[in-house]
């Protein structure tokens, strides 16, 4: 007999703790539920504005600053598929694909130097569960570099991602040399700029095109609070990439429609080896 008083409170306390657990699930669906249908409205409240960028071009920053001074919702991305894994890219695509306006800001950077950047933010998540992998000298880094990057990645991004979602061809027209250009299709509106501009550049011609007085931007510096930090400045400064290499991507569509002849100059000086001059 003195088994079941103790029997009962048992089932008391797992009945009490399946409450317990069914109230934090509800209440977090409900969150989430509350969340997502405001999401929704805010879309409608203000214009959207989808950072769309490839990546390395110093959108972040260009994302934290807009969330600080736009009324609306800012999403930062690099696709824009109809079918995309992410609720909130979901939910601007549903938005856009029903006639809704949206304002996409994209950047571009430096062929040679976004590439070497994008190497290594993926060499960075690809080897983070693998610390083996991970080159320790600029030796090794550059050798993966030449082996296993995509070098055309920037050359199809436009065209998969713009081209085909937004319905703009960005090589359509020539690029200013004022380093910033606008387009407009239907409901999209874009900006594009040069990552390179200075910030004051960058954020008049950002204030213009959103309609507002001004536009302060506040640096975010990412990389340098990633574990391949060091090793990626050394491999800036020493640079020593095979001049046949540097040379092809500096002439390629994406480089040449974006950039002028002593822009493209400077760049395959800085990462050209010594020994190829």
């Amino acid at each position: 007999m003195a088994s079941l008083p103790r029997t009962f409170r048992r089932r008391r306390l797992r009945r009490i703790a399946g409450n317990i657990v069914d109230e934090a699930l509800g209440g977090r669906l409900l969150r989430r539920m509350v969340f997502r249908s405001r999401f929704r409205r805010s879309l409608v409240s203000a214009d959207p504005i989808y950072v769309f960028t490839m990546p390395k071009v110093g959108s972040k920053t260009i994302q934290h600053s807009l969330g600080a001074a736009w009324p609306g919702t800012v999403f930062h991305g690099h696709a824009f598929d109809p079918d995309i894994r992410d609720w909130q890219v979901t939910a601007l695509r549903r938005h856009f694909d029903s006639g809704g306006r949206l304002n996409v800001i994209s950047l571009v950077r430096l062929p040679v130097s976004r590439n070497v950047s994008h190497f290594f933010q993926d060499l960075d998540d690809d080897d983070r569960a693998d610390m083996d992998r991970m080159p320790t000298t600029v030796q090794q880094a550059r050798e993966r570099f030449m082996q296993e990057y995509d070098h055309g990645f920037a050359e199809r991004f436009f065209d998969r991602h713009f081209k085909e979602n937004l319905g703009i061809d960005v090589y359509q027209h020539p690029f200013p040399e004022q380093g910033h250009a606008t387009f407009e299709s239907g409901n999209v509106r874009l900006i594009m700029l040069k990552s390179e501009l200075p910030d004051v550049g960058k954020s008049q011609a950002i204030a213009g095109f959103l309609g507002v007085d001004e536009f302060p931007i506040v640096n975010v510096n990412i990389g340098s609070q990633k574990r391949y930090s060091s090793l990626y400045s050394q491999f800036r400064k020493q640079g020593n990439l095979d001049r046949r290499y540097v040379t092809e991507i500096c002439n390629s569509r994406y480089a040449r429609h974006f950039y002028g002849d002593d822009e493209l100059a400077l760049e395959s000086s800085r990462w050209c080896s010594s020994s190829d001059a």
